[in-house]
């Protein structure tokens, strides 16, 4: 079967319109995709930016504004130790002094009474000594005025006359001269009272 050439043509005809509309369809087909890549290396292009956005504002904060305050707030925490250190010093030292004073007033007081005492004690022992000593001169005057008084009724004059310079002369004052061992007597106890003043009341 023979066709003519106006059918041939139009057969060539056909199929080129079927082979362009089939590479346009390809085409079509291949587009997207490309579009595609293009698009998720534009997202991925954006996220790294983001990323490295995210961590340069994370070093610039911690090295501006985190570490700076952290060391600002350390500085200031030793700061305030040592103010305390320093004033937990001046209390210790404060403390110390105001004890060293308070013990050196008890002392002042404690060795005030311990004088006060002692010449509370001696002076006693003083009056007592003095006292004893007047008595004993009355009484050593009043035994002269009586041996003399005998010596004087009794005796002849040259025993008389020697009574008198045994006896010497009559003083019932304070300040005597004590025969017969008592002045002795009473220094001695005098003394000794004296230093039992000084070991009860010791300096």
């Amino acid at each position: 079967m023979a066709f003519s050439a106006k059918e041939i043509r139009a057969v060539q005809q056909r199929r080129a319109i079927a082979l362009a509309t089939s590479e346009n369809e390809i085409h079509d087909n291949l587009l997207p995709i490309e579009d595609r890549s293009s698009n998720v290396f534009y997202l991925l292009g954006w996220v790294s930016i983001g990323a490295l956005v995210v961590m340069t504002l994370c070093v610039s904060y911690y090295y501006v504004i985190f570490l700076p305050k952290h060391q600002e707030m350390l500085l200031q925490l030793k700061t305030q130790e040592l103010k305390d250190a320093v004033d937990a010093r001046l209390v210790a030292e404060i403390t110390a002094k105001q004890k060293e004073e308070a013990a050196r007033q008890e002392a002042a007081i404690n060795e005030a009474r311990r004088k006060a005492q002692l010449e509370t004690c001696l002076s006693n022992t003083t009056k007592i000594y003095e006292s004893l000593w007047t008595e004993h001169c009355k009484e050593q005057a009043r035994k002269d005025s009586i041996r003399l008084q005998e010596c004087e009724l009794l005796y002849f004059p040259e025993v008389r006359a020697a009574c008198r310079k045994d006896i010497g002369d009559i003083d019932d004052g304070p300040n005597c001269t004590l025969r017969s061992g008592d002045g002795r007597s009473l220094n001695a106890v005098y003394k000794d009272k004296r230093e039992e003043c000084f070991k009860r009341y010791p300096g």
